[in-house]
């Protein structure tokens, strides 16, 4: 191709490692379009998990902060005619600042969860044709990366002729 050839490699996990290819979409010689998916790898199915344990997570704090704030107007009323104490309403809203904050981590980390959904899958970045393929299913990618993807919308071709033969060459 003349114009790029990309090397495309597995995301490197956060202890340093790269994941194994569990499903290989697409084989040498395969025109692919910008965004298909050409592999997935094994830590989709265990970050999917993780993903739908912290969207649980986030329902049931949502619940809990609803119901703290319910609690928390009930013990307003009751705090300012001298029924309840100051003390016990300030410990209740402290609790919901306590929700809160746990909401946010949880946000945080659904965020961190679903870009990591996203790279334990391996895209093709242009338009093109894989060129060759380094690592087969149940492969961890070496150093070459996984696959290379050409852009093939202009090629080039080095051709060497003898020179009997040169008289032959037409365009």
């Amino acid at each position: 191709p003349a114009g790029d050839i990309l090397k495309l490699a597995a995301p490197v996990s956060a202890f340093g490692g790269t994941p194994r290819i569990s499903k290989l979409l697409v084989s040498e010689g395969q025109v692919v379009n910008k965004g298909q998916t050409l592999a997935v790898f094994d830590s989709q199915p265990q970050i999917l998990a993780d993903l739908i344990r912290i969207k649980a997570r986030l329902k049931t704090l949502e619940i809990k902060i609803v119901m703290k704030k319910r609690e928390i107007s009930r013990y307003e009323e009751v705090a300012y005619q001298g029924a309840a104490s100051m003390v016990l309403l300030e410990e209740k809203i402290e609790e919901l600042i306590k929700l809160q904050g746990e909401k946010e981590e949880a946000l945080a980390e659904k965020i961190k969860l679903e870009a990591d959904f996203s790279n334990s899958e391996l895209k093709a970045p242009i338009n093109g044709v894989v060129l060759r393929i380094y690592s087969r299913v149940g492969e961890r990618s070496g150093n070459d990366g996984v696959m290379e993807v050409g852009a093939n919308q202009a090629m080039e071709a080095l051709i060497e002729v003898y020179e009997s033969d040169i008289n032959r060459v037409r365009i």
